[in-house]
């Protein structure tokens, strides 16, 4: 058995994926070059992780990064509803630099 055997259809290869990962932080770098705090990054901690590093690697200005943890879901797989957060920033937001 493969590991991505039970995959029926691929949307996106990686490669695709990285792509726009990469004109996104282009465009990012682009939007905030002359900005004189450097911008905070807040990622999911579980959820976004991957897609966060990724994403905060190619951005090319200084910046601060940051992680959250949230989860809406208490045991084994029920939705308990709204998401808590399990953990929080460390770092203080600023409205006009913060991304989520």
């Amino acid at each position: 058995m493969s590991l991505y055997s039970h995959i029926e259809e691929v949307l996106w290869t990686q490669y695709q994926i990285l792509d726009r990962v990469t004109q996104v932080a282009s465009q990012i770098t682009r939007d905030f070059n002359s900005v004189h705090d450097p911008p905070l990054f807040v990622g999911v901690a579980t959820g976004a992780l991957f897609f966060f590093s990724d994403l905060i690697r190619r951005i090319q200005l200084p910046l601060s990064v940051d992680l959250v943890r949230a989860q809406s879901y208490s045991s084994d797989t029920l939705c308990n509803g709204a998401p808590s957060i399990s953990l929080d920033l460390k770092l203080t937001l600023r409205a006009n630099t913060s991304f989520w």
